[in-house]
């Protein structure tokens, strides 16, 4: 296809469909082009009617000009064509000049204008104005648009007449001072009148020379008798010779041409009449040769009579004719830039200083609002449609550019349109400059870059996608550079080579990872698939790793850039190790690529809107264009007749409101009867009369997307229905704390329906106490955006308050931005109850230690007394003390029973519903399933075997939502091909087995009809194997609980107080016991900097751990952060309880390890907690010290490190 049509189509795309090429930006299709012949005849009447030089270059290569360009310098069009740009130019530093100012001007704001010189073939030199326009500034590969005006006259005429002007100037002061001679000449005396007749006769003589050098000629008129008196030059600046025509009126009038005569003749009776105070008119005469000339008649009346009547006039005319060529040739010049600014598709304005308006081009004026140009001038960006945020943005980058005198390029900001849609534009603005070399102003260019911009999204999106893909994949894929380096790789293939992370992949080769045996035959398969061009498929090789020799099948291609250059291979392999004697064939993802280019249509506006003109690509919609221009099939009849009605209704008024432009949405059938959705953007076409003659449009194919609108609906159906199964009470808010919806749970227990909670706050739906709580742990969510969990409470339909469980979390929006919060409730109002029972019992347990401490206290009253007898009270004293320890240590037991018993209801009730089912499928469908795979044909029954096998491997965790969508809809697309009805329950079940990406699914599905029973007994057989998993999990959780409890009440007998003792094993030991109290509403931070390894006794040890963290819970009242860390210093390790309580107030820190004392409530403690853990502290020759502040409380305990051969 000759280069000149890809212009033309280029340009004609751009400039009468610019809304349609930004909303559809994919690569032109052969299809949507004109034929040859006929583009290149509209190519040829567009250039031949172009008023200047219009032409085509390619890498300054000449591939197209004008005939104007033709004719200007002298060459043939063959002579032209092909050849460098250089031939237009007289010198070398001429042409480096023009290419290297042109495309610096391009690159700054997308076009260039530059003065310089042309030379003709015969060598004449032509001074000329060059304006070029890329038709791609992304690419200007892709060619550049240039047109050329000839200023050679207009810059003589200019020279010309700014040399006339000085020397009539001139003239005329000699003129003024030889007059005044002549008068005075003429009141000297008699015998002095011969010295003036000669002084007369040389002032007649210098006037005549300088009317001559102004090239002027004088005419006086004596309007009674009608007789003109022409000077010489009057006849000669004509071409006539002097008194070659009578000094008449009528003579003048027969010179005048008649076009021009009435408005000469009206204008000197105004000023006859005393209506102008000049008589100054251009007008054309007739020179003797027969062509026109261009006179500047000026004159003034110079006498009247006693009655006023005008007598005589006197005047000048001047050969204007150059002055009149060189304003033609400036309004051709500044037409063509006007049509060239009108055609662009940028958007282009300019503006003063203060930052207003000095004009604009059509697609400015269009974005804004203005019908005309010419009315920007004087507005301020106050004035327009947009925002006043982004109007004083706009003013900022104004100020910038002009403070600065640097352009500012590629500026991406939002353009608010006149019907309130906001766009994304790249803008550039450079300084305008003043001859002086002062910023008078700025010049602005953008284009539309909102389709740009979502694409850019939905490539980040894509490549997501592809990530996703890739790591997901059960193959191994990598690509390397041409010497071998890895540019990449999946996680797969980065724990095959020890390296955990694809990142940590990256630049090394073989020789640096897992199989550097194999190094070298990896990379001879490297080289002969790079040197051949020629892909490598499907063979096998072995690899080492860690886990022992494995074989691969593996595949390589040459991967090549845009120009088929190789720059890399791209390799996928699979461990065949345990199926090597199967032959897989290894299916490569097929790229999806759009083929749905847009269609190029020119209708007339007449009933059923006959086709004047359509592009090859119609073709895709079952017609060719000859059917459709030879009348047959009228537009009108593609168009679905459920929407023919609306279409013309809509065209009816889109045109009646006098639009230049629309677009529309409807169905068109193909020429096979199938429907077809379509996006039509149309440009109207207008006579001069202003009545509508044809109709252009582009249309595009969005069956696809509203195929894709379809199922999002379906989608969102969907996850409303969902959220109604979900058991618990769910809800879901916008930003302003607005309801956006609920399940049905929530309905259920508040007692309101979905529609009247949707788009009303908390204070308007529940009690106002309530209601603040809500709004205000709405605020701190917002806020700090991390997941929030409390307790509270909810007035349920009945009046009734019940205490729930919030669990809160925001959601946000593509971008990452926070725009609502989701929430949940949970009732634990038998929790609650539960709670309230163990605190009773607890409380008898602490009655019981009480009782018991007071016994202690009699006893050592008497101990005391019995001065005597110091050695038997010496031994009392330690019985009691350790009876003391061993009474604080059950009463922190029993604190954990509730816990650890709700710990082991759990896992217990996870193992007798699995059972039950397990019966249920043993007793009901396992003999079911027997029978089908004994009646299965020869190939579904190997597909059963294989897939069994690969079933029992997989471990079953739970999926969202949204990806089993996903993948179900990538099942059924890939089912469509079989030609069956596919059940629901077939497609559940293939989607439990993780199957519906087997390849030879669709063909069992095609062509045996047991294949469905196979896959229901493969579910029969893998559901028992996943319950199984479930006990399994429910009793591990069980055992580890109980190894746990058993750890902590191990018999203090037989532990010593030199056994070696790793305090961080110990720590975790006793957070399992607590994980019911600290599972809602504490979060816990672990800081094991050392293995923590201590010589003492592990029981007592674990009393003083267990001590402070139960303080530390009650005094945060199971809300807050609980942080334990191991450090080792100076041979000392360091243990550190931290809580975020209200801390210990500073009067009471001396008295917070006495016994007896403390700071709880009646009946929450004996106040001998703290005493013991000091006193086994000390014991280990250690000490324990506090540090408080609200907000931060430190226990931190010192102990002697364990040291290397120590007994134990």
């Amino acid at each position: 296809m000759p280069y000149r049509f890809r212009v033309f189509a280029a340009a004609m795309v751009l400039a009468a469909f610019a809304p349609a090429a930004h909303a559809q930006a994919r690569p032109a299709d052969p299809g949507m082009e004109f034929s040859r012949l006929e583009a290149e005849r509209m190519l040829s009447s567009i250039l031949r009617s172009a008023p200047g030089g219009i032409g085509v270059v390619v890498d300054r290569v000449i591939v197209q000009v004008n005939d104007y360009i033709v004719q200007l310098t002298g060459y043939s069009r063959e002579e032209l064509l092909g050849k460098s740009a250089r031939i237009f130019y007289p010198a070398d530093e001429d042409y480096e000049f023009v290419g290297r100012e042109k495309y610096r001007q391009i690159a700054e704001r997308g076009t260039g204008t530059v003065e310089t010189r042309w030379r003709t073939k015969d060598g004449e030199i032509l001074e000329v104005i060059l304006s070029s326009t890329p038709l791609d500034t992304a690419d200007l590969s892709e060619g550049v648009v240039f047109t050329v005006t000839d200023i050679t006259e207009k810059n003589r005429t200019a020279r010309t007449l700014r040399d006339r002007t000085r020397t009539f100037l001139a003239g005329s002061v000699a003129l003024i001072v030889l007059q005044l001679g002549l008068i005075l000449a003429l009141v000297r005396s008699s015998a002095l009148r011969h010295k003036a007749a000669e002084a007369l006769r040389l002032s007649q003589e210098r006037f005549d020379l300088a009317m001559l050098a102004v090239n002027d000629g004088i005419w006086d008129w004596d309007i009674p008798s009608g007789a003109v008196y022409f000077d010489p030059r009057y006849y000669t600046i004509a071409g006539y010779e002097p008194g070659e025509f009578p000094h008449r009126f009528d003579e003048f009038e027969k010179r005048v041409h008649p076009d021009d005569l009435e408005r000469v003749l009206a204008h000197s009776q105004a000023h006859i009449d005393g209506r102008v105070t000049q008589f100054d008119i251009e007008f054309r005469f007739l020179r003797k040769d027969g062509t026109w000339m261009w006179i500047r008649g000026r004159g003034k009346v110079v006498a009247r009579d006693g009655a006023g009547k005008v007598l005589r006039m006197i005047g000048t005319h001047t050969d204007v004719t150059d002055k009149k060529a060189a304003e033609e040739d400036l309004r051709k010049s500044r037409a063509t830039l006007d049509l060239v600014l009108n055609t662009i598709p940028q958007s282009v304005f300019w503006k003063d200083r203060g930052g207003r308006y000095l004009g604009c081009n059509q697609a400015f004026a269009r974005d804004v609002g203005l019908e005309d140009p010419a009315r920007i001038l004087g507005k301020t960006d106050f004035d327009l449609p947009w925002t006043a945020e982004d109007a004083e943005a706009y003013r900022a980058d104004d100020r910038e550019v002009v403070e600065s005198g640097r352009p500012k390029r590629h500026i991406l900001e939002p353009l608010q349109k006149p019907d309130g849609s906001r766009l994304w534009i790249d803008t550039t603005k450079v300084p305008l400059w003043s001859e002086t070399g002062d910023v008078v102003g700025v010049l602005g260019v953008y284009e539309d870059v909102t389709e740009r911009k979502l694409m850019e999204q939905r490539l980040a999106e894509s490549t997501r996608m592809l990530n996703d893909v890739i790591d997901t994949i059960p193959v191994r894929v990598f690509w390397k550079d041409r010497d071998g380096r890895y540019l990449g790789c999946n996680r797969s293939f980065a724990v095959d080579a020890g390296r955990e992370l694809p990142e940590n992949v990256i630049g090394l080769d073989d020789l640096s990872l897992a199989w550097k045996d194999q190094a070298e035959a990896y990379r001879a398969d490297d080289r002969s698939v790079i040197e051949r061009d020629e892909a490598k498929i499907n063979y096998e090789e072995p690899m080492s790793s860690d886990g022992g020799p494995k074989w691969l099948r593996t595949s390589k291609i040459p991967l090549k850039d845009s120009e088929g250059r190789i720059y890399g291979i791209l390799g996928v392999y699979e461990d065949i190790t345990e199926r090597r004697d199967l032959e897989e064939r290894l299916r490569q993802a097929n790229l999806v690529v759009e083929n749905s280019p847009a269609v190029l249509f020119r209708w007339k506006a007449e009933e059923g809107w006959p086709t004047l003109l359509v592009s090859e690509n119609v073709a895709q919609f079952g017609y060719t264009r000859e059917e459709l221009l030879s009348g047959d099939v009228p537009f009108a009849a593609m168009v679905f007749p459920g929407d023919l009605e609306r279409v013309a209704a809509e065209v009816r008024q889109k045109t009646d409101q006098g639009l230049d432009r629309y677009e529309q949405e409807y169905r068109i059938v193909t020429r096979d009867g199938s429907i077809r959705w379509v996006d039509d953007r149309t440009k109207v076409i207008r006579g001069p009369d202003g009545g509508v003659e044809e109709y252009q449009g582009v249309l595009i194919d969005i069956t696809e997307r509203k195929k894709a609108e379809a199922e999002l609906a379906r989608s969102l159906n969907f996850q409303e229905a969902l959220l109604d199964a979900v058991p618990t009470a769910v809800f879901y808010k916008d930003r302003e704390g607005r309801y956006l919806g609920c399940n049905k749970v929530f309905t259920e227990i508040m007692g309101v329906e979905s529609n009247q909670v949707r788009g009303k706050t908390v204070q308007e739906l529940w009690p106002g106490d309530m209601a603040e709580t809500y709004h205000r742990k709405d605020l701190e969510l917002m806020n700090a955006p991390e997941r929030q969990t409390y307790e509270y409470k909810v007035k349920d339909k009945n009046g009734v308050e019940r205490p729930v469980i919030f669990t809160k979390d925001v959601f946000r929006d593509d971008r990452g931005e926070v725009t609502g919060i989701v929430g949940a409730f949970l009732d634990i109002t038998e929790r609650r109850r539960s709670e309230e029972e163990l605190k009773s019992l607890n409380d008898t347990l602490e009655q019981r230690i009480r009782d018991r401490t007071r016994e202690l206290d009699k006893m050592n009253s008497s101990l005391v007394k019995a001065n005597e007898e110091l050695q038997s009270a010496l031994e009392t004293l330690h019985e009691a003390q350790d009876s003391l320890v061993q009474s604080e240590k059950l009463a922190a037991l029993g604190q954990l029973i509730a816990g650890i018993a709700h710990e082991l209801n759990t896992p217990l009730g996870a193992i007798v519903s699995s059972n039950q089912s397990l019966i249920h499928l043993i007793g009901n469908r396992l003999e079911e399933a027997s029978r089908t795979v004994a009646g299965l044909s020869q190939e579904v029954l190997a597909w059963f075997n294989t897939a069994l096998k690969s079933s029992l491997d997989v471990r079953f965790l739970e999926e969202e939502t949204s990806g089993r969508f996903r993948r179900r809809k990538g099942l059924v697309e890939r089912l469509e091909v079989c030609g069956r009805p596919i059940s629901g329950r077939l497609l559940d079940a293939l989607l439990d087995l993780r199957l519906d990406e087997d390849p030879s699914i669709p063909g069992l599905v095609r062509d045996h009809p047991d294949f469905p029973e196979a896959v229901y007994a493969l579910d029969t057989l893998s559901s028992i194997k996943k319950i199984s998993d479930v006990i399994a999990v429910a009793a591990d959780k069980c055992s580890n609980v109980v190894s746990a409890l058993l750890y902590y009440v191990r018999n203090e007998d037989a532990q010593d107080a030199s056994s070696r003792v790793e305090i961080p094993k110990e720590l975790d030991s006793l957070l399992t016991l607590y994980t019911n109290k600290t599972k809602y509403g504490v979060r816990i931070e672990k800081d094991y900097g050392c293995p923590g390894l201590v010589k003492g006794n592990r029981n007592q040890l674990n009393q003083v751990w267990m001590n402070l963290i139960q303080n530390a819970l009650q005094a945060m009242d199971f809300r807050g952060t609980l942080g334990l860390s191991v450090r080792e210093g100076d041979s000392r390790i360091v243990v550190e309880v931290r809580d975020t309580g209200p801390g210990v107030p500073v009067h009471l820190r001396e008295k917070i390890f006495e016994p007896f004392f403390t700071t709880k409530k009646s009946g929450e403690g004996t106040g001998l907690g703290l005493d013991i853990c000091r006193r086994i502290v000390e014991k280990h020759r250690g000490r324990i010290e506090l540090e408080s502040e609200p907000g931060n409380t430190v226990f931190r305990v010192l102990l002697p490190a364990w040291k290397d051969g120590e007994g134990g």
